[in-house]
């Protein structure tokens, strides 16, 4: 069953999209404060996940934001797209011989492995069991998306870990 996502609109561009896909000021003492994990007790005001938006949103009249909280959220903007870009050249190669997923194939393939890509809402075991794999074996890692985006690219309904096997697609991953 799936869960309801609430919809938002964009204080800027006015379109409609779900929570998920916006960043979250909120207003507290007169002042607006980027609210990253979108939790704060406060009237929220969204905004798209779009460079556009958060050009706009620091002329906004009304949208009186410091300086610091518009770099907190170009930062965040940064990371997204960043992470974005990790998601697409992972849905290129899911079909490659390169990749290996899920806990027990990247243990299995240790050896082998040139990178690891960890699913930001892993359990903190699996977590260490990981992480200590990388410090041990000098392997590189990154946490990006969740356990289900990262199981949509193997037909799975989640996958914890995806491990990189060749240098090339490793080296290439790095520096994005």
């Amino acid at each position: 069953m799936n869960k309801h996502v609430p919809q938002r609109t964009c204080v800027i561009c006015r379109t409609k999209k779900d929570k998920n896909d916006f960043l979250r000021l909120v207003k507290i003492d007169g002042k607006f404060i980027f609210d990253k994990e979108k939790n704060k007790q406060a009237r929220g005001f969204y905004i798209c996940k779009e460079k556009e938006c958060l050009l706009r949103v620091s002329k906004h009249k009304k949208i009186n934001i410091s300086s610091e909280e518009m770099y907190k959220m170009a930062k965040e903007l940064e990371k997204i797209n960043t992470e974005e870009r990790y998601i697409k050249i992972l849905n290129v190669l899911s079909k490659s011989d390169s990749l290996c997923f899920g806990m027990e194939m990247t243990f299995e393939n240790q050896k082998k492995l040139e990178m690891l890509i960890i699913a930001k809402d892993v359990s903190q075991k699996n977590k260490e069991k990981l992480i200590k794999l990388c410090a041990d074996k000098n392997i590189k890692y990154i946490e990006v998306a969740t356990k289900e985006i990262l199981g949509k690219f193997f037909g799975k309904e989640s996958i914890n870990v995806i491990g990189i096997m060749d240098e090339k697609v490793a080296n290439g991953l790095k520096t994005l």
